[in-house]
Parts: C-alpha cells; sequence; structure tokens
C-alpha cells in the first residue's frame, strides 16, 4: 500500500507538470539529433523515482499492452480494471466502440492505474479504422496517389488531435511496408506505394504530423510486409527476398523515418530465411532482426512493438511459454496482445530466474517505456463534452474531401474527353456495376445532378457488352463505375473474370469512361486498356470518394492524383492533370462554418408545415461558398401521399421566373450595350406611343415604380359562367389554335393581341411607388424577343440554362420531362377545370402558352443553385462568361432606397420582416425573389450564401395561406443563419 501511495503522488506531481512547459528535470539528459523526442526523459528524475519503487513483476507487467473493446459489456472494463490495478500492465489497445464510451473507459482506466498508460490504437485512416461515428480518411494506398505531401502532414495532425481528444497517445501508424506485389492479401491498400522514395516521404509527413500533437506514431510492419502472398493473421508468411534487396528496397523506409525520429516501430510476423534461417522462427521472435538488424545495425532506439501476438504467424507455431521467451529474447520492449497476462509475467519471471534474461535488460525497456509515457502525459484532462463535434469538426471534413480531391487519378484521357462539361451536347449513359459502399449515394446519383443521362444500375452476374449497347444506344458516352465488394485480390476483389472482358468489348464498340471504385490492381485484369475513352481510378468506394469522383468528372476540380503501384501498361506515377471549369460541389456543413445539428433543425420546420397542411411536399437547398451542404425533399406530390418528393422533382417557380428568366436577359442584353435601362418601353414596343405607357422606362418597370396595376385576370374575358368560349379554345392543336393551355386544351393565337391591348389599356396608379406588378414583365418579354430575334424560352435556356448544366430549369416541362417527375398545382375548377400539372400555374403566363416574362418557369432547387452560384461567382461558371460582375453588382442593388426597397428586377430585405420576404438576419446586399405557388430563393453575397425553398403550397386550392401565416420560409432562413453564427462562436472558444 505504501508503494501505491507513493506511485500515486508521483503520478499526481507528473500531472501537475502537464501545464509547464519545460518540466525536463537538471537530471535531464539532452538528446542527440533525430532520436524519438521521448528519449530525452529516459533519465529524468521521474522515470528514475518509479522504476526504483517497482518491483520485478510490476516492471515486467510495463511491457505488457492488452485488447479493450468498449463495443462490449461491463465486463470487458472490469478485465481491464483488473489488468490495470491488480497487475500493472503498461498500456491499453483499443479495438470495435464508439468514441464517447471509448474516452469514458480509457479516462477510467488512467485514473485506475498507478502510473499513466500507454494507449494505442490502429488508427492507419483515422480513428475510423476502429472506432464508429468519426472521421474516415483516406486508406494509404489513396494517399499514396496525392503529390503535395504537405497534405499528409496535415491528416497526421488531425488525426493526432483526434486521438488525443478520446484518450489515445499511440497510433499504430503509418503503414511503409513497400507494396510490390499486387497479389498481396494483408497490404495492398494498406501501403502508400511500391516507390520507396515516396512511401518514406509520405510516412515521415504523417509521423510528423501525428507526433506533432505528442502521439506516438508507430512504423509498421518491419522489416517489410508489402511483398508476401499471405496472411499473418491466419499463417507464417515468407518473404523471400536476398538481404542486399531488402535493405536497398523494403527497408528504405524505415531508415528515413528512424533518423527522422518516429516514436515506435511495430514488428512483423514474417519468415524471412535471408536474416533467419530457424525454422517457423518470425522476425518478431528473431534476435537477428530485432536486436541484430534492427536495434544495432539500424540504430532504432525507440520502443519496439511486436504484432499482435494472438496472430497465427505466431500463435500457431510456439506454445505461449517458448513464444514469450522468444519474443523478449529477441529485443521487443513491449508485447503486444499476448495470451495471458499473469502468465506472461509469469514467464519472463522464470527467463530472470534462470538467467537467460537480466533484471538489467528489464530495467532499459522499462526505463524507454516510462520515458515515453512521460512524454505521452496529457496536457488536459480526457472530456466527452461536445466529443462528438470535436471529431467531427470542420477542418477534418474540409481536409477529408480535399485529400480525395488530390488523389483520384486520371489515367487514360484520350482526345481530352473529361472533364464531360456540362455544356457539351454529348448525350450520357451512367452505368453502376456492383454495390456501393453500406448503401451510400452512388456516383450515378451526384453524376446526374450535373448533367442529366439515362442512368442504370446493373449486376455482375446481369452486366452484358451488347445489352448494354443497346440500353444506352442514344447516349454518346458511357461513364462505367465498376465498384469492387472485396478490398483482397482474391478472385478479383470480388469481380467475376468475365466483366472485364465484356467491358473490354463494350469500350471497343462505344465510348466509355471507365471508372474504378477499388485496388487500381483491378486494372490488371483487362488485356487492353487502350480501348477506353478514358480510365479513372477512385481506390475507394464510400460516399464521400464516389461524390468527388462526380465533381471531377464534370469538372468541378480538376484531376491532380498520380498512381501509387504500376499496373497494366502505365508505371507508378502516371497521371494525367486537368483543370477545374467550376461549379457547385458538394459537402458537409462544417466545411463551410455551418453547424450540422442547427441545420437539421430545417427538418423539423419543413414537416411541420406538411402536418399542418401548408403544403404537401417540398425541396429545400442551402449552399455556401459553392458547396450544398443541405439538400433534401420532404412530403408527397399531393396529400393522397402516393408519390414522394425526390430532389430532382420539378416544382413550379411561378415569379421566380421575373429573376431567373426575363431579369437574367435584360442583364445580358444591358450588358452587351443592347438597351439601356433608362430606356422607356415604347422605344422598342412602338404600339404603346398611343398608350399611358408611353414614357414608362425599363428601370421602373424592374423596380415595380412603373405605376402598373398588380395583375388582370385575363382569363376571366374567356368563359362565359366557367364554360369555355368554343371561338377561343380547342381541344386539339392547329395552326389557329397553336397556344396550349393545358391538358387537350389549346387556345386561339387571336387572343394573345387581345391580352396586350388590355394591359395597353389598363389605368395606371396615380402615384410613382413601388407596387409589385406583373405586367410590365409581359411586356420586357416581348423586349427580349425582339432584341434577340428569338422566342423568349430558347433565348434563356440557349444563353444561360444549357451552359450551366440546368437542364430541369425550363418553360413547359412536359416538352421534356414526364408528368410524374413534375409536382402538380392547383385543382383548378374554374378556368381550365382539371389538375394542373406540367402546365405553368399563372393564368396569364398559360394563355402565352406557357411562357411568360412574369411566370412559366419549373425546375428543382439544384438547377436553380447553378445560376445563383453564377451570379454569386461574378457572372462566371464552368470557365465560360454570362454576365459582367459590375452588372450583377447595379442589378441586385436598390437604386431607390429609401422610398422603394426592390433591386432591379430581384427583391431586397426589408427592414420590418413582418411585412418583408426575409428574416432580419439577411443583410441589406442579400437579394431574392419568391413565387406565389410557394417558392423562394435567396442569396447573400457577403456569406456566400444560397437558400431555395420550393413547394406547392397552391395545390388543392390557391387560397391555401398557411405557409405565409406560419412563416414557413422565414424560419428556416432564421436557421441557417443560426447555423453559422453558432459555429463561428464555437470556433472562437
Amino acid at each position: 500500500m505504501k508503494l501505491l501511495l507513493l506511485l500515486l503522488s508521483l503520478f499526481i506531481g507528473l500531472l501537475n507538470l502537464a501545464s509547464d512547459s519545460t518540466p525536463v528535470s537538471p537530471k535531464t539528459k539532452t538528446p542527440p539529433p533525430l532520436t524519438p523526442p521521448f528519449l530525452q526523459y529516459e533519465h529524468c528524475q521521474w522515470v528514475d523515482s518509479v522504476i526504483q519503487h517497482l518491483t520485478v513483476e510490476q516492471k515486467i507487467a510495463q511491457l505488457i499492452m492488452m485488447p479493450l473493446y468498449p463495443k462490449r459489456d461491463s465486463n470487458e472494463l472490469k478485465k481491464a480494471i483488473a489488468w490495470v490495478k491488480q497487475q500493472y500492465i503498461g498500456g491499453i489497445i483499443s479495438f470495435q466502440g464508439g468514441p464517447v464510451k471509448t474516452a469514458q473507459w480509457l479516462k477510467r482506466l488512467q485514473y485506475e492505474s498507478d502510473l499513466p498508460l500507454l494507449t494505442a490504437i490502429d488508427g492507419e485512416w483515422g480513428l475510423a479504422m476502429r472506432l464508429d461515428s468519426t472521421v474516415s480518411f483516406p486508406k494509404q494506398m489513396m494517399l499514396g496517389a496525392i503529390r503535395n505531401d504537405s497534405l499528409i502532414f496535415k491528416m497526421g495532425k488531425e488525426i493526432g488531435k483526434e486521438c488525443r481528444a478520446i484518450g489515445i497517445n499511440i497510433d499504430f501508424a503509418p503503414d511503409i511496408d513497400i507494396n510490390t506485389n499486387p497479389k498481396n492479401l494483408i497490404i495492398g491498400y494498406r501501403s502508400f506505394g511500391e516507390n520507396k522514395q515516396s512511401v518514406a516521404r509520405k510516412g515521415m509527413a504523417y509521423t510528423n504530423g501525428l507526433q506533432s500533437q505528442q502521439v506516438m506514431a508507430v512504423a509498421k510492419h518491419f522489416p517489410g510486409h508489402g511483398d508476401t502472398e499471405s496472411d499473418s493473421h491466419k499463417t507464417l508468411p515468407i518473404v523471400k527476398h536476398d538481404s542486399s534487396r531488402i535493405f536497398r528496397t523494403e527497408l528504405f523506409p524505415f531508415r528515413q523515418l528512424f533518423a527522422g525520429g518516429v516514436g515506435g516501430v511495430m514488428v512483423a510476423h514474417l519468415f524471412i530465411p535471408a536474416f533467419e534461417t530457424e525454422k517457423n522462427v518470425a522476425s518478431t521472435l528473431s534476435p537477428k532482426i530485432v536486436t541484430g538488424i534492427l536495434k544495432k545495425q539500424m540504430k532504432f532506439k525507440g520502443l519496439v512493438f511486436t504484432d499482435a501476438m494472438n496472430m497465427k504467424g505466431v500463435s500457431a507455431y510456439w506454445p505461449t511459454k517458448q513464444l514469450i521467451e522468444k519474443a523478449v529474447l529477441a529485443g521487443n520492449d513491449i508485447l503486444l496482445m499476448p495470451k495471458d497476462v499473469k502468465t506472461t509475467i509469469s514467464i519472463v519471471k522464470q527467463l530472470i530466474a534462470e538467467k537467460r534474461w537480466t533484471e538489467e535488460d528489464l530495467d532499459k525497456r522499462v526505463r524507454k517505456i516510462l520515458a515515453a509515457k512521460y512524454w505521452l502525459r496529457f496536457q488536459q484532462p480526457i472530456s466527452t463534452k461536445n466529443l462528438s463535434a470535436r471529431l467531427n469538426n470542420a477542418n477534418a471534413f474540409s481536409l477529408n474531401e480535399l485529400l480525395r480531391q488530390k488523389a483520384i487519378t486520371l489515367l487514360l484521357n484520350s482526345n481530352h474527353i473529361l472533364p464531360l462539361t456540362v455544356a457539351d451536347t454529348k448525350k450520357i449513359g451512367f452505368l453502376t456495376l456492383g454495390k456501393t459502399y453500406r448503401n451510400a449515394k452512388t456516383i450515378n446519383e451526384y453524376a446526374v445532378k450535373y448533367k442529366m443521362g439515362l442512368s442504370q444500375f446493373g449486376t455482375f452476374t446481369t452486366f452484358n457488352a451488347e445489352k448494354t449497347k443497346q440500353t444506352f444506344k442514344n447516349q454518346d458516352v458511357i461513364v462505367v463505375s465498376l465498384h469492387a465488394p472485396g478490398r483482397r485480390p482474391k478472385h478479383h476483389y470480388g469481380i467475376p473474370d468475365m466483366v472485364f472482358k465484356q467491358l473490354t468489348i463494350l469500350a471497343k464498340q462505344k465510348k466509355v469512361v471507365l471508372q474504378i471504385f477499388g485496388s487500381p490492381y483491378l486494372l490488371n485484369n483487362f488485356e487492353n486498356l487502350g480501348v477506353f475513352s478514358a480510365v479513372v481510378i477512385a481506390y475507394d468506394n464510400d460516399e464521400l470518394t464516389q461524390k468527388t469522383t462526380a465533381e471531377l468528372l464534370f469538372g468541378v476540380y480538376g484531376y491532380e492524383g498520380r498512381l501509387p503501384v504500376s499496373v497494366r501498361g502505365f508505371l507508378a506515377g502516371s497521371g494525367k492533370t486537368t483543370k477545374a471549369v467550376g461549379g457547385l460541389g458538394y459537402s458537409k456543413p462544417e466545411t463551410v462554418g455551418m453547424n450540422s445539428k442547427i441545420l437539421s433543425s430545417i427538418d423539423s420546420i419543413a414537416l411541420a408545415g406538411i402536418k399542418a397542411n401548408a403544403y404537401p411536399g417540398c425541396q429545400i437547398l442551402v449552399a455556401k461558398n459553392g458547396k450544398i451542404v443541405y439538400d433534401k425533399a420532404f412530403g408527397y406530390f399531393t396529400y393522397d401521399k402516393k408519390q414522394a418528393v425526390k430532389t430532382y422533382n420539378l416544382y413550379d417557380l411561378a415569379s421566380l421566373t421575373k429573376v431567373l428568366a426575363t431579369t437574367l436577359a435584360v442583364m445580358k442584353l444591358y450588358d452587351e450595350g443592347k438597351l439601356k435601362l433608362t430606356d422607356k418601353l415604347s422605344t422598342y414596343l412602338p404600339w404603346l406611343d398611343t398608350t399611358n405607357k408611353k414614357n414608362i422606362t425599363i428601370i421602373d418597370v424592374m423596380t415595380h415604380q412603373a405605376r402598373l396595376k398588380p395583375w388582370i385576370p385575363f382569363y376571366l374575358k374567356a368563359v362565359n359562367n366557367k364554360t369555355l368560349y368554343d371561338s377561343l379554345f380547342h381541344k386539339q392543336w392547329s395552326a389557329q389554335y397553336p397556344l396550349k393551355v393545358a391538358n387537350q386544351m389549346f387556345m386561339n393565337k387571336d387572343y394573345v393581341h387581345e391580352i396586350y391591348r388590355r394591359i395597353g389599356n389598363s389605368p395606371l396608379n396615380r402615384k410613382k411607388e413601388y407596387k409589385y406588378s406583373d405586367l410590365g414583365f409581359y411586356l420586357l418579354k416581348n423586349i427580349v424577343e425582339k432584341l434577340t430575334n428569338q422566342p423568349f424560352d430558347r433565348y434563356v435556356e440557349q444563353t444561360f440554362y444549357r451552359p450551366l448544366g440546368a437542364n430541369r430549369l425550363c418553360f413547359n416541362p412536359l416538352q421534356y420531362f414526364p408528368k410524374k417527375m413534375i409536382a402538380p398545382t392547383e385543382n383548378d375548377s374554374y378556368f381550365r377545370h382539371q389538375q394542373v400539372q406540367g402546365y405553368v400555374h399563372d393564368f396569364g403566363a398559360a394563355m402565352l402558352g406557357g411562357v411568360g416574362g412574369h411566370a412559366g418557369l419549373f425546375s428543382n432547387a439544384e438547377d436553380i443553385a447553378k445560376v445563383l452560384q453564377m451570379l454569386l461567382n461574378g457572372g462566371t461558371m464552368y470557365g465560360q462568361h454570362f454576365l459582367k460582375s459590375s452588372t450583377i453588382a447595379y442589378f441586385t442593388s436598390a437604386p431607390f432606397l429609401p422610398d422603394n426597397r426592390r433591386g432591379i428586377g430581384f427583391d431586397k430585405p426589408e427592414k420590418d420582416e413582418n411585412i418583408g420576404p426575409t428574416c432580419n438576419e439577411a443583410p441589406e446586399d442579400s437579394y431574392g425573389h419568391s413565387g406565389f405557388t410557394g417558392t423562394i430563393f435567396w442569396v447573400d453575397p457577403k456569406q456566400q450564401l444560397i437558400y431555395i425553398f420550393l413547394s406547392n403550397r397552391v395545390y388543392p386550392i390557391m387560397e391555401n395561406n398557411k405557409l405565409v401565416r406560419m412563416n414557413i420560409r422565414t424560419k428556416i432562413q432564421e436557421v441557417i443563419y443560426k447555423s453559422m453564427e453558432s459555429n463561428k462562436t464555437a470556433s472562437s472558444k
């Protein structure tokens, strides 16, 4: 008990020293350069004091690290407490579980232990290698494709922070095996590649990142597991190379990391005849390898860990007693996961008693272990407060995306077919073969957001080149995404041989872009890669990789990755570079400074509106800094709940047309000098000279101060007691009745003149002030058509929508999409006498054939976002110039403040939120528009923020005003701003 109290006092003293920036005692020796950083404490006062008071058994226990499985029940924790409290083991390695429970258990174990514990994890790609609900960084094969090693340092630093946050002070990473064997069962994707210099550089960057956070890096698997074909978990692999090759190649990265100060090394279970001739003596058990080569010849002074002692590579060949004896006598400092703690202590104690090993040798190893514990001491107590948010932080998310962007590799790009620009007229087909990771969104689902195309999912067993060619016969290019279900090379990573043959046949007959979601070694199964138009290696199969691959495919980013291993016809280092053409990407809210948890409360607001019958369904999108961070659909097309709303469904945008069509067109013509905003409407429409509209200017119309009446119910003159005049409407199209108003409803073309006559003859308001009106936008449409000599819809589609890839943004959507893709609006019982679906709800726009300057556009939220992002970009997108930035700034300003809040075509915030379109947080320079059918978009240029809400609140009747009364759209906008403010506040603490 006295000893325990003394050691506890020493431990408390250690913790008190944690805040001291120079805790080294006068007895501390200055270490030589490039040695593991903890060795400076090998002879410090604390180490000297502790080792003097430990019994032989306690010192032996310091050599032992045992496994912890927080996923299991409390008996697992009780067992671990017994190890640290009663048997004095030196450390714990944590496996399956969640971060909170792991942190709680490790904190408890540190409390129960008289000495600080070494706490480790296998975290090659971060905590996610072992723990759920954490960030999964790329596997090392993907990292090997990155040209900028500083990114790997940043990843190591972030992983080190996350390790510290849960109480981990050792990461068994990096893996610096040189993978030169495509058949390697156990390394493969865990290796940086086959180039020894690249492996060494990246391994050192990872090490420096970890150790910058006082988390020990452990290089593995010494002396090199890369060129093997069996799994050391199940058997003892053989390395057949001679010593010259091993020293020249496999040991090269280890020499570099040893010189760079890596704290630890893990010895593999390998049989290496070039170094050890005794049968079945693994490298872990060989004094010639561990002491002779590692410690003496290579002069490694850090901690030497065995690989897990329960692996079949050693446990299947030696009984426990001999296994422990050999591991200790070989020179290992720490025995990882021996079968039993008591037995292990007894075996080592007997070695000393039999004078086959000495207590002096034991003390040397314990002294190193204690020095490491002193260096790895925690600066702050382990805390689970906000742990999930701290682990899943903005830096981790953005870095994780960036690593993938820089790694995905373009190997072949015939005739520069990639990137597939959204404005390209090629018809694209998307084919997915194989299963995606955990039912994640696929590359196809992301790809069609950029450019519509025929999308198909297939299985390996049903795939056939001829059948596929027929399915995609109208497509110019087929993007084939091949998803490997397995991570090991056995059976081609789970892909049948015939798939490679059939893909080759298909590529000889059609232009095929092949994307590999798995190991680059899969390319070795193709006889001739030259038949493909492009070949992309994505390395992994998770959703983030698929999203990023789609962004690269369409040029949101440029390809930069380089192949880390040699494959069919391509040497390591191969790869092509392309330039980004820009555009919207997809990301997590934290990457742009928003709080996911707060942002997710939008869900409840949207669902509350549906529950209250404010609208049957809706789409909501939020984008910031060029990234879509929230993109969801809620509810159904109608209240019968037969068809759920999807993000690709189209809604009637109503008055959003005024901005997304008419205002854009006027801006373009203004840019080109074809009109001036001070011009009179009558300058372009001479028939207005005989009306009271003669002197109305374009700018007054677009700022809604032209004294025009709000609207005219044109349809009332076309019906008699709810019955249509036969002279005005027919059920079938003809040259005299070409204007389709609704299903089986065509209007006489002559009645268009009546519409414009009534606009011309309509009275003006007495006072020139802000009064919202549709009428001027009827006239602006005509001006655009006259100046461009094109139909209005064709002009805006060709000038803006198609080049932006906004293919769902259109007038008369039934010309392009089936009815089931379009949300219905009203059940019209007074004019059209049918459910209006795919036809514009607005009566005036409908009577113009669905194309109005004030209404008529349909879209989903994603395609509206493309237009708005172009505005935020200053008029550019996808490498094309659409508008001058000065024009955008002018039109989105409010030129007639304080009397009129409106922009030029755009709406602007009102200081009194009770009458304005936005919440109070929307700044003065923000802009947007709302629509009668229950739609709105809003743009905040300072925050680079886009908010879009689409609904069909007019279903089944347009008198339903619950959306406005419940303030749904404004409440959602408030949440968006709150999510930014909350994240800003949290990051400043």
